[in-house]
C-alpha cells in the first residue's frame, strides 16, 4: 500500500510526461484505511458466525464416518426400492394373468 502510494506520488512529481493507462484515480490513503477497516469488520463478523454453522464442530474423521454410513443406507434403500418395484411388477403380471385366465 505504501509502495503504491510512493509510486503514485513519484509519477505525479515527474510531471505529466507519461500518460497513464489507468482511468481510475488512486484512492487517497484515508479511503484505503476506511476500506481496510470495513474489510476487517467483515472478516470479524464471519469469524463470529463460524461456530453457528451446522457441523463446524465435527472433526473430519467423524464427517467421513457419517458419510460412509449414509452411503450404506442409501445403497440399502435403493436395493429395497428395486426389490419392491420388481415384486410389484411380478404381482401385477400374476394378477393380470390370473384375471385373464378367469375370464376365459
Amino acid at each position: 500500500l505504501e509502495k503504491e502510494t510512493q509510486e503514485n506520488s513519484a509519477a505525479k512529481t515527474a510531471g505529466n510526461k507519461q500518460t497513464t493507462t489507468n482511468t481510475q484515480q488512486p484512492l487517497p490513503t484515508s479511503e484505503y484505511i476506511g476500506k481496510m477497516n470495513r474489510l476487517r469488520e467483515t472478516f470479524e463478523h464471519f469469524r463470529q458466525q463460524i461456530p453457528n454453522v451446522p457441523g463446524s464442530n465435527v472433526s473430519k474423521e467423524e464427517q467421513l464416518q457419517t458419510l460412509g454410513s449414509l452411503r450404506q443406507q442409501l445403497i440399502m434403500k435403493k436395493d429395497l426400492l428395486l426389490k419392491y418395484k420388481k415384486s410389484s411388477l411380478v404381482d401385477n403380471v400374476i394378477q393380470t394373468q390370473s384375471s385373464t385366465s378367469i375370464k376365459q
